[in-house]
This record gives C-alpha cells, sequence and structure tokens, in this order.
C-alpha cells in the first residue's frame, strides 16, 4: 500500500501550514546532512520565511566559504556567458555592486512571463531581502552610532583628565607661592 497523492498547492490554514513548514525544513536539512555526509558534498541551506525570517544549514559550518565559493562559480560563468575572460572575476572578498546586480538580474527575469504564483513568490522573496537590508543597514547605524558615543565619551574623559590637571597645577603653584611667601 503506497502513499496517497496529493495536489502540490498552498496549505491555506496557517496553523497547518507552520506545522507543514517546520516538519519539511527539518527534514530538507537532516537530507542535506545526510548528502554531506554520504557523498561528501559541501551543502548548504538558506531559507526565508515570508516574514523574512532566516534559517540556515551548512555542511561543517562552512556557511561562509559555500557561499564564496558559489559566487566565485556564478561570476566566472556569467563572464564566460559574456564572452569575457576569466582574469575579470571580481573576489569574493571584493564588494558588489549591488545595483548592477539587480539590474542585470531583472534584465533576465522576463517579468511579463510570470504567472501570478510566481509573481507572488518574487514579491515575497524581494520583501524578504528589503527586510533583511533594513535590518542591516539598522545594524550598521547602532554600530555607527556607539563608535560616536565611546569616542564622545572619550573625549569628555580627556577634558575632564585635562581640567583637573591645570586644577591640580594651579593648586601646586598657590602651594608655591605661599611656601615662598613664608
Amino acid at each position: 500500500m503506497g502513499r496517497a497523492k496529493f495536489q502540490l498547492k498552498r496549505i491555506e490554514e496557517a496553523h497547518k501550514r507552520n506545522v507543514s513548514f517546520s516538519k519539511r525544513r527539518y527534514g530538507l536539512m537532516k537530507k542535506a546532512g545526510e548528502l554531506s555526509v554520504l557523498c561528501e558534498a559541501e551543502v548548504a541551506i538558506v531559507i526565508f520565511t515570508r516574514r523574512g525570517r532566516l534559517y540556515r544549514s551548512a555542511s561543517g559550518d562552512e556557511m561562509n566559504r559555500i557561499i564564496e565559493r558559489y559566487q566565485t562559480f556564478v561570476n566566472s560563468s556569467i563572464q564566460q556567458n559574456n564572452g569575457q575572460s576569466k582574469s575579470n572575476v571580481a573576489a569574493p572578498s571584493e564588494q558588489i555592486n549591488i545595483q548592477h546586480l539587480v539590474q542585470r538580474f531583472f534584465h533576465q527575469l522576463a517579468l511579463e512571463q510570470l504567472d501570478v504564483s510566481a509573481a507572488v513568490e518574487l514579491e515575497q522573496l524581494l520583501h524578504a531581502k528589503l527586510v533583511q537590508t533594513r535590518a542591516r543597514k539598522a545594524q550598521l547605524l547602532m554600530e555607527s552610532l556607539a563608535a560616536i558615543h565611546e569616542k564622545e565619551k572619550k573625549m569628555w574623559e580627556e577634558k575632564l583628565q585635562n581640567n583637573l590637571r591645570s586644577k591640580h597645577q594651579v593648586m601646586l603653584e598657590n602651594v608655591e607661592n605661599s611656601q615662598q611667601n613664608m
């Protein structure tokens, strides 16, 4: 007796959808781990929920290395497809021109040919990336603000120390003057 076939479509009930997501995410990550061990493959999984929550898994905690390797591969593939030499491939550590990357993505993507479900999926992906970008921006602003506060604190401490030194010098001069007058 086999499993019953079911139609692959969106689960309408939120609770059932969340349960299914959790189970399938766990199963996917388990299968990825097995693939990594059994076949000595480097595996990385990145999942963004509709609300922008990130789930990730990598074989041997090598997520950054796998992503860098992927970016290098994609860059070299793009360079080869454009007929350019491989020597022009940017190193993964170099800053990627985000605007150029997005423009190239939308140029290659035929938006007119998307059906409703693909358009919804693309919208959700873009929303998740926008949320992630805003979170990173907020993090950078907070780090910058913390650095500014630290500089300000150091400046106040230096000013306080300078004021104490000058008051100490004035007191010493007063003591010396009073001793000379005696």
